[in-house]
């Protein structure tokens, strides 16, 4: 049996692909060890094979129907490999202990991709930038709850979809979506910024 694909959540890189954004069958994942200048002994990288592809949005035409996106495993808690957890964790309204990426394998999952994301600076105020995968939807593995409060939000002010959120039982089980709305991180997420604008204090779609 295979063993379960888990971080230790204790090296922030991802590689490039045309493709920003892709739903279709996460097919497997497979493990290879890491090559190239730079790669260290014990480092691995995680190839997500995704096939049967319903929807493609990429910097350059892809007429595919199968793709294998190339990420770089790591353990590290501000990693693109511990957000991607932290997105499945998201999907599924579990807490980020819980979940690997095996949980998502076989099913239809939308992936999406953000450039240029700002993992940390360092003391020296330079920054470290990279691209990130996050899985946004999983069809039959639990309510994506960051689309119910985003349809939620519609034709609502911030302090009105606030009050609901709070009361609201599907919200209020994801502690992470609550903590980001009433932070008010949730309202300039790329998520909420990309089919949302402020018009006079109410969230209208762009």
């Amino acid at each position: 049996m295979t063993e379960r694909l888990k971080s230790k959540r204790e090296s922030v890189v991802n590689y490039a692909t045309p493709i920003n954004r892709i739903k279709g069958t996460l097919e497997e994942r497979t493990i290879k060890d890491r090559t190239g200048q730079f790669a260290k002994a014990g480092q691995k990288d995680v190839i997500l094979k995704i096939t049967n592809i319903l929807e493609v949005e990429s910097d350059t035409p892809y007429p595919y129907k199968t793709a294998e996106i190339a990420l770089k495993f790591s353990d590290s808690i501000t990693s693109s490999w511990a957000l991607l957890e932290d997105s499945i964790a998201e999907v599924m309204g579990k807490d980020v202990t819980e979940v690997s990426i095996d949980d998502v394998v076989s099913s239809v999952v939308t992936l999406e991709k953000e450039k240029n994301h700002l993992f940390f600076t360092d003391k020296a105020g330079k920054e470290s930038r990279g691209d990130v995968w996050r899985v946004t939807a999983v069809e039959g593995k639990g309510a994506n709850t960051t689309t119910y409060a985003m349809d939620m939000l519609k034709g609502r002010s911030k302090a009105d979809f606030e009050k609901i959120a709070n009361d609201d039982a599907t919200i209020k089980k994801n502690i992470k979506l609550l903590s980001s709305i009433m932070s008010g991180k949730f309202f300039t997420s790329p998520e909420v910024t990309a089919k949302y604008q402020e018009v006079n204090g109410v969230f209208v779609e762009k």
